[in-house]
Protein backbone atom coordinates (compact mmCIF):
# COMPACT_ATOMS: atom_id res chain seq x y z
CA UNK A 1 0.00 0.00 0.00
CA UNK A 2 2.89 2.33 0.79
CA UNK A 3 4.37 1.74 -2.68
CA UNK A 4 1.05 2.68 -4.28
CA UNK A 5 0.84 5.91 -2.31
CA UNK A 6 4.42 6.80 -3.26
CA UNK A 7 3.67 6.16 -6.94
CA UNK A 8 0.50 8.26 -6.77
CA UNK A 9 2.36 11.14 -5.11
CA UNK A 10 5.20 10.96 -7.65
CA UNK A 11 2.72 10.87 -10.55
CA UNK A 12 0.79 13.88 -9.20
CA UNK A 13 4.01 15.83 -8.64
CA UNK A 14 5.15 15.01 -12.17
CA UNK A 15 1.78 16.04 -13.57
CA UNK A 16 1.93 19.34 -11.68
CA UNK A 17 5.47 20.00 -12.87
CA UNK A 18 4.50 19.37 -16.50
CA UNK A 19 1.50 21.69 -16.15
CA UNK A 20 3.56 24.51 -14.60
CA UNK A 21 6.23 24.12 -17.27
CA UNK A 22 3.77 24.43 -20.11
CA UNK A 23 1.96 27.34 -18.48
CA UNK A 24 5.22 29.26 -18.14
CA UNK A 25 6.35 28.31 -21.63
CA UNK A 26 3.17 29.37 -23.40
CA UNK A 27 2.20 32.37 -21.28
CA UNK A 28 4.11 34.85 -23.42
CA UNK A 29 2.74 33.33 -26.58
CA UNK A 30 -0.80 33.61 -25.23
CA UNK A 31 -0.33 37.33 -24.59
CA UNK A 32 0.98 37.93 -28.12
CA UNK A 33 -1.74 35.75 -29.63
CA UNK A 34 -4.47 37.70 -27.85
CA UNK A 35 -2.93 41.02 -28.90
CA UNK A 36 -2.72 40.08 -32.57
CA UNK A 37 -5.84 37.90 -32.69
CA UNK A 38 -7.57 40.16 -35.20
CA UNK A 39 -4.63 39.98 -37.60
CA UNK A 40 -4.64 36.19 -37.30
CA UNK A 41 -8.37 36.12 -38.04
CA UNK A 42 -7.82 38.02 -41.28
CA UNK A 43 -5.03 35.62 -42.27
CA UNK A 44 -7.18 32.58 -41.49
CA UNK A 45 -10.02 33.98 -43.57
CA UNK A 46 -7.68 34.57 -46.49
CA UNK A 47 -6.47 30.99 -46.26
CA UNK A 48 -10.04 29.71 -46.10
CA UNK A 49 -10.90 31.61 -49.26
CA UNK A 50 -8.05 29.97 -51.14
CA UNK A 51 -8.77 27.15 -53.53
CA UNK A 52 -9.41 23.91 -51.68
CA UNK A 53 -6.93 21.08 -52.24
CA UNK A 54 -7.14 17.38 -51.34
CA UNK A 55 -6.23 17.12 -47.65
CA UNK A 56 -3.16 15.05 -46.77
CA UNK A 57 -2.66 13.29 -43.45
CA UNK A 58 -0.64 16.27 -42.21
CA UNK A 59 -3.45 18.64 -43.21
CA UNK A 60 -6.03 16.51 -41.41
CA UNK A 61 -3.80 16.38 -38.33
CA UNK A 62 -3.43 20.16 -38.40
CA UNK A 63 -7.19 20.54 -38.82
CA UNK A 64 -7.78 18.29 -35.80
CA UNK A 65 -5.28 20.38 -33.81
CA UNK A 66 -7.06 23.60 -34.78
CA UNK A 67 -10.47 22.11 -33.98
CA UNK A 68 -9.29 21.06 -30.50
CA UNK A 69 -7.84 24.53 -29.93
CA UNK A 70 -11.15 26.07 -30.98
CA UNK A 71 -13.10 23.81 -28.64
CA UNK A 72 -10.79 24.62 -25.73
CA UNK A 73 -11.29 28.32 -26.42
CA UNK A 74 -15.08 27.91 -26.69
CA UNK A 75 -15.16 26.00 -23.40
CA UNK A 76 -13.15 28.73 -21.65
CA UNK A 77 -10.51 26.25 -20.45
CA UNK A 78 -7.08 27.75 -19.58
CA UNK A 79 -5.16 25.15 -21.59
CA UNK A 80 -3.25 25.10 -24.83
CA UNK A 81 -3.53 22.03 -27.04
CA UNK A 82 -0.06 20.86 -26.01
CA UNK A 83 -0.94 21.17 -22.33
CA UNK A 84 -4.21 19.32 -22.78
CA UNK A 85 -2.60 16.43 -24.65
CA UNK A 86 0.39 16.17 -22.30
CA UNK A 87 -1.79 16.04 -19.17
CA UNK A 88 -3.95 13.42 -20.87
CA UNK A 89 -0.93 11.26 -21.71
CA UNK A 90 0.46 11.48 -18.16
CA UNK A 91 -2.97 10.58 -16.77
CA UNK A 92 -3.04 7.49 -19.02
CA UNK A 93 0.25 6.30 -17.49
CA UNK A 94 -1.07 6.95 -13.96
CA UNK A 95 -4.27 4.99 -14.70
CA UNK A 96 -2.23 2.09 -16.10
CA UNK A 97 0.08 1.91 -13.07
CA UNK A 98 -2.65 2.28 -10.46
CA UNK A 99 -4.94 -0.28 -12.07
CA UNK A 100 -2.05 -2.71 -12.50
CA UNK A 101 -1.08 -2.40 -8.83
CA UNK A 102 -4.63 -2.59 -7.49
CA UNK A 103 -5.88 -5.48 -9.64
CA UNK A 104 -2.63 -7.29 -10.44
CA UNK A 105 -3.64 -7.44 -14.10
CA UNK A 106 -1.60 -5.49 -16.64
CA UNK A 107 -4.22 -5.94 -19.35
CA UNK A 108 -7.02 -4.40 -17.27
CA UNK A 109 -4.81 -1.37 -16.68
CA UNK A 110 -3.89 -1.28 -20.38
CA UNK A 111 -7.54 -1.33 -21.47
CA UNK A 112 -8.53 1.36 -18.96
CA UNK A 113 -5.56 3.48 -20.06
CA UNK A 114 -6.75 3.19 -23.67
CA UNK A 115 -10.26 4.22 -22.62
CA UNK A 116 -9.04 7.10 -20.45
CA UNK A 117 -8.62 9.69 -23.29
CA UNK A 118 -12.41 9.72 -23.66
CA UNK A 119 -12.76 11.16 -20.15
CA UNK A 120 -11.04 14.55 -20.76
CA UNK A 121 -12.94 14.97 -24.00
CA UNK A 122 -16.24 14.28 -22.23
CA UNK A 123 -15.29 16.84 -19.59
CA UNK A 124 -14.40 19.30 -22.35
CA UNK A 125 -17.74 18.71 -24.07
CA UNK A 126 -19.67 19.16 -20.82
CA UNK A 127 -17.79 22.38 -20.09
CA UNK A 128 -18.48 23.60 -23.61
CA UNK A 129 -22.19 22.80 -23.30
CA UNK A 130 -22.37 24.50 -19.90
CA UNK A 131 -20.68 27.65 -21.23
CA UNK A 132 -23.00 27.75 -24.24
CA UNK A 133 -26.02 27.34 -21.94
CA UNK A 134 -24.86 30.26 -19.76
CA UNK A 135 -24.33 32.35 -22.90
CA UNK A 136 -27.85 31.61 -24.14
CA UNK A 137 -29.35 32.53 -20.77
CA UNK A 138 -27.50 35.85 -20.91
CA UNK A 139 -28.56 36.56 -24.48
CA UNK A 140 -32.08 37.81 -23.76
CA UNK A 141 -30.99 40.41 -21.13
CA UNK A 142 -28.23 41.47 -23.52
CA UNK A 143 -30.75 42.01 -26.32
CA UNK A 144 -32.85 44.12 -23.96
CA UNK A 145 -29.80 46.26 -23.20
CA UNK A 146 -29.01 46.60 -26.91
CA UNK A 147 -32.61 47.61 -27.61
CA UNK A 148 -32.49 50.31 -24.91
CA UNK A 149 -29.10 51.53 -26.10
CA UNK A 150 -30.30 51.79 -29.70
CA UNK A 151 -33.42 53.66 -28.53
CA UNK A 152 -31.13 56.13 -26.75
CA UNK A 153 -29.41 56.94 -30.06
CA UNK A 154 -26.30 54.77 -29.91
CA UNK A 155 -25.05 52.75 -32.86
CA UNK A 156 -25.05 48.97 -32.94
CA UNK A 157 -21.26 48.65 -32.31
CA UNK A 158 -21.56 51.08 -29.39
CA UNK A 159 -24.42 49.00 -28.01
CA UNK A 160 -22.32 45.84 -28.29
CA UNK A 161 -19.48 47.51 -26.40
CA UNK A 162 -21.89 48.72 -23.72
CA UNK A 163 -23.23 45.18 -23.24
CA UNK A 164 -19.67 43.84 -23.02
CA UNK A 165 -18.93 46.28 -20.20
CA UNK A 166 -22.09 45.57 -18.22
CA UNK A 167 -22.63 41.81 -18.61
CA UNK A 168 -20.74 38.89 -17.10
CA UNK A 169 -18.66 36.28 -18.95
CA UNK A 170 -18.92 34.47 -21.26
CA UNK A 171 -21.22 36.88 -23.11
CA UNK A 172 -19.16 39.93 -22.13
CA UNK A 173 -15.99 38.33 -23.53
CA UNK A 174 -17.57 37.38 -26.84
CA UNK A 175 -19.41 40.66 -27.38
CA UNK A 176 -16.30 42.60 -26.36
CA UNK A 177 -14.29 40.74 -28.95
CA UNK A 178 -16.85 41.57 -31.63
CA UNK A 179 -16.82 45.25 -30.60
CA UNK A 180 -13.00 45.37 -30.80
CA UNK A 181 -12.99 43.69 -34.19
CA UNK A 182 -15.47 46.18 -35.62
CA UNK A 183 -13.55 49.08 -34.05
CA UNK A 184 -10.39 47.87 -35.84
CA UNK A 185 -12.16 47.87 -39.20
CA UNK A 186 -13.51 44.35 -39.60
CA UNK A 187 -16.87 44.33 -41.42
CA UNK A 188 -19.86 43.75 -39.18
CA UNK A 189 -21.01 40.77 -41.22
CA UNK A 190 -17.72 39.00 -40.71
CA UNK A 191 -17.38 39.84 -37.01
CA UNK A 192 -20.90 38.61 -36.27
CA UNK A 193 -20.37 35.52 -38.40
CA UNK A 194 -17.29 34.61 -36.38
CA UNK A 195 -19.06 34.84 -33.03
CA UNK A 196 -21.75 32.52 -34.42
CA UNK A 197 -19.05 30.05 -35.46
CA UNK A 198 -17.38 30.26 -32.05
CA UNK A 199 -20.49 29.84 -29.91
CA UNK A 200 -22.60 27.57 -32.18
CA UNK A 201 -25.79 28.85 -30.58
CA UNK A 202 -29.05 28.65 -32.51
CA UNK A 203 -30.47 31.63 -30.61
CA UNK A 204 -27.44 33.74 -31.46
CA UNK A 205 -27.68 32.64 -35.09
CA UNK A 206 -31.26 33.91 -35.19
CA UNK A 207 -30.18 37.27 -33.77
CA UNK A 208 -27.27 37.67 -36.19
CA UNK A 209 -29.38 36.65 -39.17
CA UNK A 210 -32.08 39.19 -38.28
CA UNK A 211 -29.52 41.98 -37.77
CA UNK A 212 -27.74 41.27 -41.06
CA UNK A 213 -31.02 41.10 -43.00
CA UNK A 214 -32.06 44.44 -41.49
CA UNK A 215 -28.66 45.88 -42.45
CA UNK A 216 -29.20 44.89 -46.07
CA UNK A 217 -32.89 45.75 -46.44
CA UNK A 218 -33.26 48.62 -43.97
CA UNK A 219 -35.94 49.16 -41.37
CA UNK A 220 -36.26 49.81 -37.67
CA UNK A 221 -33.43 47.96 -35.95
CA UNK A 222 -34.96 48.57 -32.50
CA UNK A 223 -38.16 46.82 -33.57
CA UNK A 224 -36.16 43.95 -35.08
CA UNK A 225 -34.20 43.47 -31.84
CA UNK A 226 -37.43 43.63 -29.80
CA UNK A 227 -39.13 40.96 -31.94
CA UNK A 228 -36.13 38.64 -32.00
CA UNK A 229 -35.77 39.05 -28.23
CA UNK A 230 -39.36 37.89 -27.77
CA UNK A 231 -38.62 34.88 -29.97
CA UNK A 232 -35.48 34.05 -27.95
CA UNK A 233 -37.48 34.25 -24.70
CA UNK A 234 -40.07 31.84 -26.11
CA UNK A 235 -37.35 29.40 -27.15
CA UNK A 236 -35.77 29.57 -23.69
CA UNK A 237 -39.14 28.91 -22.02
CA UNK A 238 -39.84 25.91 -24.25
CA UNK A 239 -36.31 24.58 -23.72
CA UNK A 240 -36.66 24.79 -19.93
CA UNK A 241 -40.02 23.02 -20.09
CA UNK A 242 -38.53 20.19 -22.15
CA UNK A 243 -35.59 19.98 -19.75
CA UNK A 244 -37.98 19.59 -16.81
CA UNK A 245 -39.97 16.88 -18.61
CA UNK A 246 -36.83 14.90 -19.48
CA UNK A 247 -35.19 15.21 -16.03
CA UNK A 248 -36.12 11.63 -15.13
CA UNK A 249 -34.49 10.30 -18.28
CA UNK A 250 -31.27 12.19 -17.60
CA UNK A 251 -31.21 10.86 -14.04
CA UNK A 252 -31.71 7.34 -15.42
CA UNK A 253 -28.61 7.86 -17.57
CA UNK A 254 -26.49 8.60 -14.50
CA UNK A 255 -27.97 5.68 -12.55
CA UNK A 256 -27.48 3.22 -15.41
CA UNK A 257 -23.93 4.44 -15.89
CA UNK A 258 -22.76 4.46 -12.26
CA UNK A 259 -24.72 1.62 -10.63
CA UNK A 260 -22.63 -1.28 -12.06
CA UNK A 261 -19.39 0.37 -10.94
CA UNK A 262 -20.78 1.02 -7.44
CA UNK A 263 -22.04 -2.55 -7.04
CA UNK A 264 -18.80 -4.02 -8.36
CA UNK A 265 -16.69 -1.90 -6.02
CA UNK A 266 -18.88 -2.81 -3.03
CA UNK A 267 -18.64 -6.53 -3.82
CA UNK A 268 -14.87 -6.28 -4.27
CA UNK A 269 -14.47 -4.56 -0.88
CA UNK A 270 -16.70 -7.10 0.89
CA UNK A 271 -15.23 -10.22 -0.71
CA UNK A 272 -12.10 -9.63 -2.85
CA UNK A 273 -11.55 -13.33 -3.55
CA UNK A 274 -15.05 -13.63 -5.03
CA UNK A 275 -14.39 -10.82 -7.53
CA UNK A 276 -10.74 -11.74 -8.25
CA UNK A 277 -11.46 -14.10 -11.18
CA UNK A 278 -13.28 -11.28 -12.92
CA UNK A 279 -10.03 -9.32 -13.27
CA UNK A 280 -7.45 -12.08 -13.46
CA UNK A 281 -8.91 -14.59 -15.95
CA UNK A 282 -9.37 -14.08 -19.71
CA UNK A 283 -13.07 -14.87 -19.44
CA UNK A 284 -13.55 -12.30 -16.68
CA UNK A 285 -11.68 -9.64 -18.63
CA UNK A 286 -13.82 -10.39 -21.70
CA UNK A 287 -16.97 -10.05 -19.60
CA UNK A 288 -15.80 -6.70 -18.25
CA UNK A 289 -15.06 -5.39 -21.75
CA UNK A 290 -18.44 -6.60 -23.01
CA UNK A 291 -20.20 -4.98 -20.07
CA UNK A 292 -18.40 -1.66 -20.64
CA UNK A 293 -19.30 -1.66 -24.33
CA UNK A 294 -22.95 -2.54 -23.63
CA UNK A 295 -23.22 0.07 -20.93
CA UNK A 296 -21.72 2.73 -23.19
CA UNK A 297 -24.22 1.90 -25.93
CA UNK A 298 -27.10 2.04 -23.44
CA UNK A 299 -26.02 5.42 -22.10
CA UNK A 300 -25.71 6.82 -25.62
CA UNK A 301 -29.18 5.57 -26.54
CA UNK A 302 -30.75 7.12 -23.44
CA UNK A 303 -28.95 10.42 -24.03
CA UNK A 304 -30.13 10.46 -27.65
CA UNK A 305 -33.72 9.88 -26.50
CA UNK A 306 -33.77 12.66 -23.87
CA UNK A 307 -31.69 15.15 -25.89
CA UNK A 308 -34.46 17.03 -27.67
CA UNK A 309 -33.37 19.90 -29.89
CA UNK A 310 -35.45 23.08 -29.84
Amino acid sequence: MGVILVLVVVALLFLGAVYLFYRAFYRQRDMLSERFSNVLLWIEAAQADAKAKPASFRDRLAAAHDELARRLQRAGMPFQVQEFLTINEVAMVVVLLLTWLLTGSFWIGFVLALLWPAVPYLILQNQLNARTAVFERQLSPALTMIENSLSAGNSFPQSMEFVAQEMEPPLSLEFGRVARQMALGMPMERALGQIVDRMESDDLRLVVTAVLIQRETGGNLVEVIRNINALVKDRIRIRESVRALTAQGRMSTWIVGLLPFAIGLAMYLMNPSYMQPLVTTPAGIALILGALISEGIGVLIIRRIVNIKI
